[in-house]
């Protein structure tokens, strides 16, 4: 009876201890799973905080742009401080190796880029001078009309591009410019009507290379 008594008491023992093992098995199987979810919501947090960060630049483009419709002036003045996308794409000056640097600017206004200018261009150091420089403007004017100008080439157009200062060292640079179209330039805004475009900067770009 005593053997009876004690084999049924374990049995209700090891019952009772398997069910409790596999509730605790459960329970820790469910905080793992808790765990793994929270870790991923704060994996995908980080993520749109890095890409927020990726946007944010506290050196802007200042830009003035006026033209004529052929019926009244057009002007827009700004100031765009968000950059799309890397630094290393969209912001930064390489040694070609031969004296010269190019950079490479870029400035969106909003987050989908629908405001924006970028410059480019090659710098002689020791001869102080510019080679092909080009400008980007787009977005929309004053009447809801979408724009995008590029300011290239040499014909029928005059660049005024002066580097005040600039480190190869820390990638510090400052830099104004001009642009002056004529009537003849064939990528004006309106036919016929020509179109004015200065900028300014001064700030730190990161060092890339050519083939950025």
């Amino acid at each position: 009876m005593n053997k009876l008594l004690a084999l049924f008491l374990a049995t209700v023992i090891t019952g009772a201890l398997s069910s409790c093992n596999k509730k605790i098995k459960e329970d820790l199987e469910d905080l793992e799973s808790s765990v793994a979810d929270q870790k991923s919501k704060n994996e995908s947090l980080q993520n749109q905080v890095n890409e927020l960060n990726s946007v944010l630049i506290n050196t802007p483009i200042t830009f003035n742009f006026s033209t004529n419709s052929g019926s009244s002036n057009v002007s827009i003045a700004d100031s765009y401080s968000l950059s799309e996308g890397s630094a290393y794409v969209t912001s930064y000056f390489a040694d070609n190796g031969n004296g010269t640097y190019y950079v490479h600017l870029h400035r969106i206004n909003d987050l989908d880029g629908d405001f924006g200018t970028s410059i480019r261009f090659t710098y002689h150091v020791a001869k102080d001078s510019i080679i092909s420089p080009v400008a980007n403007l787009w977005g929309y004017l004053p009447n809801g009309n979408m724009y995008e100008l590029q300011f290239g080439g040499t014909s029928n157009i005059t660049h005024t591009l002066k580097v005040n200062s600039f480190s190869s060292t820390t990638g510090s640079i400052s830099f104004s410019y001009s642009i002056a179209t004529t009537a003849l330039y064939g990528g004006n805004l309106y036919n016929n009507q020509p179109m004015n475009f200065s900028t300014s900067f001064s700030g730190t770009l990161v060092k890339g290379n050519n083939n950025t």
